[in-house]
């Protein structure tokens, strides 16, 4: 696999010489064979030769002609590549608006969704306290002895101060501090 990778990269370093001496050869061999310079060599002794026949150079204007012509299409073709781009951009936007809204809506159902659940957690927790807080305090305390700490701090906590006095009488007192230690820290 190493070696593949390294026979790939060599081909491309290799090709990629290759073409750097064509273009050089190339532009060398073009300035050497175009005969630009002889023409326009030619022309200037003309011109020197007979100063009162006066004879227009086409050759520039021809090149400038082919040269302008040549910018226009390479222009054209930037602005067709230009707004192909910026249709892809747009749909690509169109795209993302929907998954943004799409999110959104998720967020929103997910957010109603923790809101009932939250709802319904808090109904729990009142019935919850209505039976500890009607219950007698001795049988609520034996109760919450059971309970882990957590649980029965946040039970208390939302019970009113005469019902968890009551019911802490009756628990065991290193049961019984912690609670009141728990108590307090949460508030």
């Amino acid at each position: 696999m190493k070696s593949r990778t390294q026979l790939v990269i060599a081909s491309l370093v290799f090709l990629k010489i290759l073409i750097c001496v064509v273009f050089i050869f190339q532009l060398n061999v073009g300035a050497l064979f175009s005969g630009r310079d002889a023409i326009a060599s030619e022309t200037k002794r003309q011109i020197e030769t007979s100063p009162s026949s006066p004879q227009h150079s086409s050759d520039d204007e021809t090149i400038s002609l082919e040269f302008l012509v040549e910018k226009m299409d390479r222009l054209k073709a930037k602005e067709k590549e230009l707004q192909l781009r910026e249709t892809e951009l747009a749909a690509f936007q169109r795209e993302l608006d929907q998954k943004i809204q799409k999110l959104s809506q998720l967020r929103n159902e997910i957010k109603s969704e923790m809101d009932r659940k939250e709802s319904v957690q808090r109904q729990k927790s009142k019935h919850l306290i209505k039976v500890y807080a009607s219950m007698k305090p001795q049988s609520a305390a034996g109760l919450i002895e059971r309970l882990d700490k957590q649980m029965a701090v946040e039970l208390l906590a939302q019970m009113k101060g005469e019902a968890v006095g009551q019911i802490l009488t009756y628990v065991d007192k290193d049961k019984a501090a912690r609670l009141i230690e728990g108590l307090a820290r949460r508030e």
